[in-house]
């Protein structure tokens, strides 16, 4: 399993939304097979190239979109394939500014696979599904790219932050 982490800001009445990050590697131990002499070695995953940042801008009362906000590659030559979730650190995004007791509730930032047609709520209780292949990756990796929504309340306008956090799992 490979698990990345990164920020994410809102900021409402000039909605901003920021993500950094980098690339994580995960490998399992070795595993006994079924005869004693012979041991299988697990296949590594990797996530790499998450996106460093993107922004949306916005006010209370809208619904913002952008296509392609993160794009990050798995690699694994793992025959069963792999699947990619994100889910949030929070139940909330919280604001930036001292004294400001608004909060968003994380539901209201919702996620896709680019392409696809449904967006899904984001949680802080379980991860979202955004990718599940059942082969393996391709030699240098699959090129993957997420959707973001996040529909704005009336809240005051600050900086609102939650923390995301990517894995990627060979099935």
């Amino acid at each position: 399993m490979a698990e990345k982490a990164f920020g994410v800001m809102l900021i409402a009445g000039g909605l901003m939304l920021v993500v950094s990050g980098g690339a994580a590697t995960a490998e399992s131990a070795l595993a006994p097979r079924a005869t004693a002499s012979a041991v299988l070695r697990q296949q590594p995953i990797t996530m790499s190239g998450l996106t460093p940042g993107f922004s949306l801008a916005g006010s209370p009362n809208q619904v913002v979109f952008r296509e392609g906000a993160v794009t990050l590659r798995v690699r694994t030559p793992d025959r069963n394939g792999y699947s990619v979730s994100v889910r949030a650190e929070n139940p909330a995004m919280r604001p930036v500014r001292g004294g400001n007791p608004d909060r968003i509730p994380v539901e209201r930032l919702a996620v896709r696979k680019t392409g696809t047609e449904t967006f899904q709520p984001l949680s802080s209780s379980s991860a979202v599904t955004v990718h599940v292949q059942t082969t393996r990756s391709a030699p240098r990796g699959d090129d993957l790219s997420t959707d973001y929504r996040v529909s704005i309340p009336f809240v005051r306008s600050d900086s609102y932050r939650v923390i995301l956090t990517y894995t990627a799992t060979t099935r």
